[in-house]
């Protein structure tokens, strides 16, 4: 996985806005949009930080929302920030990849390129035991207290698994599994 930010200053108030990737193609293969995720960055109030030279009131990064849940529009004089990864796809063979992105909002849109080196080398698979803690009660909580979205019991469940699945793409281990031991 290849990760990076966008930021997106908005001049005027936009709403609608959406990060879409183009495949990446380069003289002896591809990478497809599909390997490319979107997470705008949730940031929040730290009145006090702790262990840090500055110690005023702070904002500071927390969450990765899934584009497709977070929220889509900028006031105007502010900045979103936007998570972009791509997974390179095993087996994809070294060379320099190109394509484009584009932050659309409405009618607005904004078209840049990308590139994307792949090198020879091969990153082994790590090994981890179990080093995330998913609060599964608090995200469901968290579903209906700001999307106003409640979950069956047999919904929550499906939910769950896509979150596990998630972190196993990225090869973390959650200490509760989403299914019956």
């Amino acid at each position: 996985h290849v990760s990076f930010q966008i930021v997106v200053t908005a001049k005027v108030n936009l709403t609608g806005v959406q990060v879409k990737f183009s495949d990446l193609a380069a003289r002896h293969g591809r990478i497809t949009a599909n390997e490319f995720e979107v997470f705008r960055e949730n940031y929040v109030a730290v009145p006090r930080p702790s262990g840090n030279r500055i110690l005023t009131r702070l904002y500071w990064p927390d969450a990765l929302i899934p584009a497709p849940l977070a929220p889509a529009a900028i006031p105007a004089g502010q900045s979103a920030v936007y998570w972009c990864t791509v997974q390179v796809p095993p087996g994809a063979v070294p060379g320099t990849y190109s394509g484009s992105y584009t932050v659309s909002a409405g009618s607005a849109w904004v078209k840049r390129s990308l590139s994307l080196s792949v090198g020879g080398e091969r990153v082994p698979m790590p090994h981890f035991r179990a080093n995330v803690a998913v609060y599964y009660p608090t995200l469901r909580q968290w579903y209906g207290k700001n999307l106003g979205k409640s979950y069956t019991d047999e919904e929550w469940a499906a939910q769950k698994k896509r979150y596990y699945e998630f972190l196993l793409r990225y090869r973390l281990n959650a200490y509760d599994l989403p299914v019956e031991w």
